[in-house]
């Protein structure tokens, strides 16, 4: 999966995010700074993209792209999860945004899978 990992601008993430972010306790806000000064970011944004539907959210990141702007950070791992659902981590509340850049064709579509933003997403990056 790392080779499918691409840098992408956090204003460019801004868009697919829960408005507002689900509630975080601030402690832990914090901690996760230290822990991105400590190790860096160890696990890409998940961007989910539904290509039945053409909608396109963020499935995971939702506080990174709120909080690692105020950190100095421009841009965060990210990599795509193509699927024909709009399901994602209900969790990380319910945002699905319309978008016409979405690339990939539903046409043969069989299962989920994980691509390269680039890819998938038309001006990403």
């Amino acid at each position: 999966m790392p080779n499918l990992i691409e840098q992408v601008h956090i204003s460019k993430l801004l868009q697919w995010a829960a408005l507002p972010p689900t509630p975080a306790d601030a402690l832990d806000m914090v901690e996760m700074g230290r822990d991105v000064d400590r190790n860096g970011v160890r696990d890409p944004v998940i961007i989910w993209v539904n290509v039945i539907d053409r909608t396109i959210r963020l499935d995971s990141g939702n506080h990174r792209v709120y909080m690692m702007p105020l950190m100095g950070w421009t841009h965060l791992p990210c990599i795509c999860r193509v699927s024909n659902t709009s399901i994602g981590d209900p969790a990380n509340g319910h945002h699905f945004y319309y978008s016409a850049d979405i690339k990939t064709s539903a046409e043969g579509f069989t299962e989920d899978y994980y691509a390269r933003p680039s890819e998938v997403i038309a001006g990403v990056i």
